[in-house]
């Protein structure tokens, strides 16, 4: 919640020192997290589509046509059929930018059967303690929001059972307060119908003769209610295999299941750059806009607050000139000092949030271009290791995808091949 505050969408109302003074937040993050989402975006996601096919063993001509097939069918659902696929992409990048993870879901729509994606946010994705990945998880959940009449749906067409769903509203979380002040919504009085349900892929016993918990989904409303309990291993599978319908992204790998993104490794630099740029635009305030007190007399009125620029507060003094009957105090013009701190914390920041633009001029004329190749490789390396971990995951999500393809869609293509 305060991360969110450092991508400066919206300035601060200030009332400290004076009520106006500077509210703005250096753009250090929102840079990151904008360059990042644009570069990623082009890495991944050409107009022809991202799937490629890699055919491991002998190679033949039927395979090869088998390959060129399933290639062609999974850039063709993510390009032209799933018509959200590539709007929640970038969603799903600036969130894994800010935050350092994010999740996709790649399911059958429970009534058309046509395959979906669906970004979830870090924040919307429950793991336990201690776990280390999807695959070895014995529980992880996803909670998410449906609409009333979108429920109705699938209980009409028997997805879930048919039972009064709890009508109780979650709390609004501060985060979703923070997402709220920052897109300038408000929440209305009524969430339209909205309904927060929660699918738990979880390890249950149910019937089993050996007590061996098993993989099933099970969906839940808020008060705890189950809507639906599904078995989540392949018809036939002896071994009972858990199904993954999730895929999880991640910026630069934390110490626990969740990874780092922009906010914690240059959020610090952000709000000291945020504390120093206040400084230099309220000290060039106050140098413009000099304040202080004027002469009425002996005594001085007023309180002991602090002055605002432009502010002449009068104190009561006799027989003096006019010129002598204004004593402005000693403030100082913005600090070189205060100045070159902030290029220097800012240029910290860029270089750890790989930001940093290559210097080309700084490159001696006389450099071999391979020498100025090496020097720009090395600095995208760390870019280049988060664009990897972005392949590994799109990798899984496009296996996912062409099970799913096979599986539940029809027969027949939607064109030649």
């Amino acid at each position: 919640t305060k991360g969110l505050s450092l991508l400066g969408m919206k300035s601060e109302e200030m009332t400290e020192p004076w009520p106006g003074a500077c509210g703005l937040f250096h753009t250090m993050v929102a840079e990151a997290v904008v360059r990042f989402q644009s570069n990623a975006i082009m890495e991944i996601f050409p107009p022809s589509g991202p799937c490629k096919t890699n055919i491991i063993g002998r190679i033949t001509e039927e395979i090869e046509k088998q390959a060129k097939r399933v290639q062609d069918e999974v850039n063709y659902q993510l390009v032209e059929k799933i018509d959200d696929y590539r709007p929640e992409t970038e969603k799903l990048l600036f969130g894994l930018a800010a935050s350092g993870s994010a999740f996709r879901k790649i399911f059958p729509d429970p009534i058309t059967e046509a395959a979906r994606a669906r970004y979830v946010p870090a924040e919307k994705f429950i793991v336990p303690y201690g776990a280390t990945s999807l695959a070895s998880a014995p529980r992880y959940t996803e909670c998410f929001s449906i609409n009333r009449n979108e429920l109705l749906k699938m209980q009409v067409n028997g997805i879930y059972r048919d039972t009064q769903v709890d009508e109780s509203v979650p709390v609004v979380s501060a985060l979703q307060e923070k997402k709220d002040e920052i897109n300038r919504e408000e929440e209305p009085p009524t969430l339209d119908g909205d309904i927060e349900l929660y699918e738990c892929h979880v390890d249950l016993d149910i019937d089993s003769e050996d007590g061996i918990a098993t993989p099933h989904i099970v969906t839940l409303d808020y008060s705890g209610k189950i809507l639906s309990i599904y078995r989540n291993w392949e018809e036939g599978d002896p071994f009972k295999k858990k199904i993954l319908w999730y895929v999880d992204y991640s910026y630069v790998p934390g110490l626990g299941f969740y990874g780092y993104g922009l906010l914690h490794l240059i959020g610090a630099s952000a709000k000291a750059a945020t504390i120093l740029l206040r400084q230099l635009i309220d000290a060039g305030i106050i140098g413009n806009l000099p304040a202080g007190y004027k002469a009425k007399g002996l005594r001085m009125k007023g309180d002991s607050s602090p002055l605002r620029p432009g502010e002449w507060r009068e104190a009561e003094v006799s027989g003096i000139k006019m010129s002598e009957a204004f004593l402005p105090l000693p403030y100082k013009e913005p600090s070189t000092v205060l100045m070159a701190l902030l290029q220097n914390v800012v240029e910290e920041g860029r270089k750890l949030g790989s930001i940093a633009d290559v210097e080309i001029g700084s490159i001696s004329a006389e450099a071999p271009v391979g020498t100025a190749l090496m020097i720009q490789d090395r600095a995208m390396k760390v870019m280049s290791a988060v664009q990897a971990r972005l392949h590994n995951s799109m990798r899984l999500e496009f296996r996912i995808l062409a099970r799913l393809i096979r599986d539940s869609t029809k027969d027949v293509y939607d064109y030649e091949v």
